[in-house]
């Protein structure tokens, strides 16, 4: 098991070419790919958005073989994001 872990958001997954760039990266073992079921309702969505020519029913299959091949990527507890986001980045008064 690798050390690192990278958390996706939902603006490297939207573009396809970069999606899958990311997922075969992770699958190399380079590192451990995290996301959660949020992110795939927000990337899946913004897309939808800019494409409504696009039929959901793709987009959730793509979502389904993400978790299928990165099992355990789908399993990140989103206070632990938080938790751990450095504070010159948070929102909102100190």
């Amino acid at each position: 098991m690798t050390a690192l872990t990278a958390f996706y958001d939902a603006s490297v997954l939207c573009p396809s070419e970069l999606r899958n760039l990311l997922m075969h990266l992770a699958l190399t073992g380079l590192f451990q790919a995290k996301w959660s079921a949020a992110l795939h309702e927000e990337w899946i969505g913004a897309l939808l958005r800019r494409r409504p020519d696009l039929a959901r029913e793709k987009l959730e299959r793509t979502r389904t073989l993400m978790d299928l091949h990165a099992a355990d990527a789908c399993n990140f507890p989103i206070p632990m994001i938080v938790m751990f986001w450095p504070r010159r980045f948070a929102v909102g008064p100190p």
